[in-house]
């Protein structure tokens, strides 16, 4: 969806328990994808579905 909508991002991979705990420590979630936006925990992807029907993420281009 970020591709889409031309939004700039960056992909992380996690594929080991060091990884996982850094990211929780960021959000306090445990279910992927978490999504980040300047930095900050936005959510995941229904989240972002709902910011993209709202047209919220124009800011982010």
């Amino acid at each position: 969806m970020l591709n889409s909508l031309s939004i700039p991002h960056e992909v992380s991979l996690i594929d080991n328990d060091e990884s996982f705990q850094k990211i929780m420590a960021q959000s306090s979630h445990n279910t992927f994808p978490q999504i980040f936006l300047d930095n900050k925990f936005f959510g995941g992807y229904d989240e972002l579905t709902e910011q993209a029907k709202l047209d919220n993420l124009i800011s982010f281009k």
